[in-house]
């Protein structure tokens, strides 16, 4: 089966990279796709990975306009232990 993307740009991986350069893309005038190999409603329902997010990755996420909507569950790093 053949399917035809009416599409400028594909992005494949739909992690928090994938989807924050989805979203910034298209809120630019592309028409994005952003394809992965897990359905987006089992990522998002059952992923309970903690994520860190740098100064500058915060302000890209900001400017893609759902820095707020992660606000609520974020925290500033206190100590980073690396064995």
């Amino acid at each position: 089966m053949t399917h035809k993307l009416n599409t400028d740009i594909i992005i494949v991986g739909g992690g928090l990279a994938g989807l924050t350069l989805t979203i910034l893309l298209a809120q630019n005038g592309f028409k994005v796709t952003c394809i992965d190999r897990d359905d987006l409603k089992f990522k998002t329902a059952a992923d309970q990975r903690t994520t860190v997010i740098s100064y500058g990755s915060q302000r890209v996420i900001e400017r893609s306009g759902i820095w707020n909507k992660l606000l609520p569950n974020a925290c500033p790093i206190q100590d980073i232990e690396i064995l």
